[in-house]
């Protein structure tokens, strides 16, 4: 190709990246075909990227580009955005959005002492996928000293922990864990 690497690289970054994940937050819970389907995106270019062959490992591809696949991505910036609510960074009408355990009862659980937050009552499935619903139980899975982060030290080692999950895999799979 006539541009580098490091050229086709900006360009992604400028160009084809921030489409990718305009809006993730909330277009990220759809099917797992449709989240299939914009990772063999990134996976192509990752191999334009680095004119790798079409048989050659992504995973190995997106940790050269220090790239996250689009549901981890999605994972990041959900948790971002509740942390971002949890510090009131964010307007006062997100205020309400968070119910901490410890406010709905008085009992001394484990949910209590992690500063968990309530889940929505769902009575489908689909409710299961929203935005609210799937980023509280995201939440409920981190640790509780890391909620306690600044926002740029929250946002960079969650970056950190998922590339480090990913390099002990063999191939991205797209898991509904969201």
């Amino acid at each position: 190709m006539l541009i580098n690497p490091a050229c086709r690289k900006l360009l992604f970054d400028a160009l084809i990246k921030p489409i990718l994940e305009y809006c993730c937050t909330v277009w990220g819970n759809c099917t797992v075909d449709s989240l299939q389907r914009v990772l063999r995106l990134q996976k192509r270019c990752a191999r334009l990227i680095l004119d790798a062959d079409t048989h050659e490992n992504s995973v190995k591809l997106f940790n050269k580009l220090d790239w996250l696949p689009i549901d981890d991505i999605i994972r990041v910036r959900k948790l971002c955005m509740l942390h971002k609510i949890s510090q009131r960074h964010c307007p006062a009408y997100f205020n309400n959005y968070i119910i901490c355990i410890c406010n709905t009862h008085n009992y001394n659980t484990r949910s209590v002492s992690n500063n968990n937050i309530t889940t929505p009552a769902c009575k489908k499935n689909s409710g299961l996928r929203t935005f609210h619903s799937s980023t509280c139980r995201l939440w409920n899975t981190l640790d509780a000293k890391l909620r306690l982060f600044s926002h740029t030290n929250f946002k960079n080692y969650l970056f950190k922990l998922y590339r480090s999950r990913n390099s002990f895999i063999d191939h991205f799979k797209i898991c509904k864990t969201f």
